[in-house]
């Protein structure tokens, strides 16, 4: 990594293309390297790692077609990441809290706000009553929003209700999906004291 030969990409298998995935890895290790050993360089590669993810980050809302599933919840792409060049959709795959860690460590408020930012708007896609975004169990999250004219469909009875382009969703909902914005959710409730 002295030369940065090796870009941050190419690590999302749908995707051949670059993406933010390879970049999030490197930047929590680099991140808790520097936590670990305080060393310089360390800390340079998780900033530029930073940087990288953060690029695949909505800062504008890009607002949706009306009567599609996003304009009708009151949906944002604010704060929302991409997934990469190709797959144009909104994806919860973010390490929110560690970027939050590494901006208080080095003294850093615009990662601290940026990854507050992102990990607010992550929660806008939970279930929080039945049948909101076509679930029936609260808590519940699906993996992709649609921004653009792109979507990706695993369950083709669905289309006619959610996935639409500029507005769509997909309930494909796994669960590291729930369990990456939860854990996210609850480390900045409870051990920073944000409600």
């Amino acid at each position: 990594m002295d030369t940065f030969e090796i870009p941050f990409a190419h690590a999302t298998m749908d995707a051949r293309c670059e993406d933010k995935e390879a970049g999030l890895y490197f930047f929590v290790t680099a991140a808790k390297l520097y936590q670990l050993t305080g060393k310089s360089c360390f800390e340079e590669w998780a900033r530029l790692a930073a940087d990288w993810i953060l690029t695949f980050v909505y800062h504008w809302d890009t607002g949706f077609r009306p009567g599609t599933a996003c304009a009708k919840e009151g949906f944002h792409s604010t704060g929302w990441p991409g997934v990469s060049v190709q797959n144009h959709h909104l994806d919860v795959f973010f390490p929110t809290y560690e970027l939050y860690q590494f901006g208080r460590l080095c003294g850093d408020h615009r990662l601290m706000q940026l990854a507050r930012l992102v990990s607010n708007a992550l929660t806008q896609g939970v279930c929080t009553r039945e049948g909101e975004w076509g679930y029936t169990v609260i808590g519940e999250q699906g993996e992709q929003y649609y921004q653009t004219n792109y979507f990706q469909v695993r369950y083709p009875a669905i289309l006619n209700y959610m996935a639409h382009y500029r507005g769509g969703m997909q309930v494909w909902n796994p669960s590291w999906i729930t369990a990456q914005v939860m854990s996210s959710a609850l480390k900045f409730h409870y051990l920073e004291g944000f409600s």
